[in-house]
């Protein structure tokens, strides 16, 4: 009976032989293999959707804040002038490197670690992840505070007597009280932001900041009127109020964290912070205290101003960038190496889109622009800022790969080759500046930030082996000059306010007409533009509705 039976069986086999192989794909049944690519493709969709929906929220809340910051300027720069601009630019400056000190890098490590844990379904964790890092934080900001309140109270006048250091000599010392609360302000805010970043309620963070929008700007305009630029400093630290006062709720006692996702979270951390303190002195606006200690204030504010329009040309498209860490996070997470792929050479191009037509054209209108929006007074700043704000876009492109670095905990390369960063432009801030002045400090600044540029890219490439799509963006190069020199041609013919709006029609038509003909996007692609620009949209629209 058994020999009959293992007979049978070895019939049943040989009949199967007979008939062909079985259809095996990495080792699991062909259906199988169908089946679990079509649930990839599902949640790749998912991701995909939920990508666009952070993406468009996160594009509104940030620009609030950056729209908040960049009328306020304007709104100095009117009321005050140079002078008045500068002072104001020279303490947002300040209280922009002591938040980055105080961080400690743990905002963004919320904004890393949080997604990680919802996609890997420890939610419980993700939940106490917030309190636990909010300690720490609420300790260095008093710490920094304190350093302030000391300043005020005499220690800026030890400075300048025993050390020389005439930062903010042309305002009172009770100007630093002021710089303490704005630090005080944004140091909650960032904290805030990350919060509802990690846990991708983007939603939350966009409706906040159009709160807070309206309130900065009306301060800041009352701000000057009764108090100059110590009012206008206060006006602009409405702008975070609301998100501060958001992340007051983390101030309770947690549950802790598991040791190895501690270990984890605070290497990263430390990483992050070293890349934040360089990115102070390579990325920010350092050159205002030079320019400030050698030239004067007035040359500071000239300087700050090319930066607004840098910020403004540049701001719109990187602001889209708010939703890639989580993503890039996420498919890191679950070892999808190529989604991360794909993910990686779409966002490059999908930025490279925005901001390079962004940026030429407006170095393109920038000596019409600029006198337009400040004032006369300012219209010594063209040269410096057409310069500054065309080669922003070279500089600002490495946000994609300064995200994935910081996604797959790659960080500790952006601290190496920015030290480099950091040498160079001391080296200039004692040099070149004050030397050159304003055109100096574009100068050196648009020329170390193409090298950590360059220096990211083609590390990604070369440890990570993700390639930079060289083809495509070159062609979305072409195509912005194109709309740059069109657009100049029209301001230098026709040299009135008026032609500005001619200039960046015209210039926005060429550009789209080159990126059609020279083919830029893939299929899949312009897919995820018409949901970007339909169907998320729509659904925000019916959720405001309702």
């Amino acid at each position: 009976m058994a020999k009959r039976s293992i007979r049978g069986c070895g019939a049943r086999f040989a009949r199967r032989r007979s008939r062909g192989p079985t259809v095996f794909q990495n080792d699991r049944p062909a259906f199988l293999h169908d089946e679990m690519s079509r649930t990839r493709a599902g949640r790749l969709e998912m991701s995909l959707d939920k990508f666009t929906r952070n993406t468009i929220f996160g594009l509104v809340a940030s620009l609030n804040s950056s729209l908040g910051s960049f009328l306020g300027l304007v709104i100095v720069g009117r009321m005050l002038g140079p002078t008045g601009a500068g002072t104001v630019a020279i303490g947002i400056w300040l209280t922009g490197m002591a938040v980055t000190f105080a961080d400690l890098g743990l905002p963004l490590t919320i904004a890393r670690f949080t997604p990680e844990l919802m996609a890997q379904g420890e939610m419980a964790y993700a939940e106490e992840i917030g309190p636990y890092f909010f300690r720490p934080i609420l300790f260095s900001t008093t710490i920094v505070v304190g350093l302030f309140g000391e300043l005020a109270l005499g220690g800026a006048q030890w400075f300048r007597e025993n050390l020389r250091l005439n930062v903010l000599s042309e305002s009172p010392d009770s100007i630093w009280l002021v710089i303490a609360f704005i630090f005080a302000v944004q140091a909650l805010n960032n904290f805030g932001l990350s919060v509802l970043r990690g846990r991708q309620s983007f939603d939350v963070a966009a409706k906040l900041t159009a709160i807070s929008l309206p309130l900065q700007l009306v301060a800041t305009g009352a701000g000057c009127f009764y108090a100059g630029a110590e009012g206008a400093l206060v006006g602009y630290a409405m702008g975070s109020i609301a998100c501060a006062g958001l992340a007051l709720q983390y101030a309770r006692r947690t549950t802790g964290l598991p040791e190895n996702l501690r270990q984890r979270a605070w290497r990263f951390a430390v990483n992050n912070w070293g890349v934040g303190l360089i990115s102070v002195i390579v990325w920010s606006r350092l050159e205002i205290g030079f320019l400030d200690y050698w030239r004067g204030a007035k040359e500071a504010g000239l300087f700050a101003v090319s930066y607004t329009l840098c910020n403004l040309a540049a701001q719109a498209p990187l602001l889209m960038t708010g939703g890639l860490l989580p993503l890039f996070a996420e498919r890191h997470a679950l070892r999808d190496r190529r989604g991360l792929c794909d993910a990686y050479a779409s966002a490059i191009r999908f930025v490279a889109l925005l901001l390079f037509p962004a940026c030429f054209g407006m170095a393109a209108i920038a000596p019409l622009f600029l006198p337009v929006l400040f004032g006369a007074e300012f219209a010594e700043a063209s040269a410096s800022a057409t310069v500054l704000i065309a080669m922003q876009a070279f500089g600002s492109i490495s946000t994609v790969s300064s995200t994935l670095l910081l996604a797959c905990e790659k960080s500790s390369f952006l601290v190496r080759t920015g030290l480099i960063g950091v040498v160079v432009s001391l080296l200039a801030g004692v040099t070149a500046i004050p030397a050159f002045g304003v055109m100096g400090a574009v100068a050196t600044r648009s020329a170390v930030q193409s090298f950590l540029t360059l220096a990211s890219f083609i590390y990604v490439a070369k440890a990570l082996n993700l390639p930079f799509p060289l083809s495509k963006f070159a062609r979305i190069v072409v195509a912005a000059i194109g709309c740059a020199v069109f657009a100049r041609v029209i301001v230098l013919e026709w040299q009135a306010p008026a032609a500005l709006a001619l200039a960046i029609g015209s210039g926005a038509v060429v550009y789209g007409s080159l990126i059609l003909m020279l083919n830029v996007l893939e299929p899949n692609e312009l897919q995820l533009s018409r949901m970007l620009a339909g169907k998320v949209l729509f659904k925000a629209a019916l959720r405001k509705a309702s």
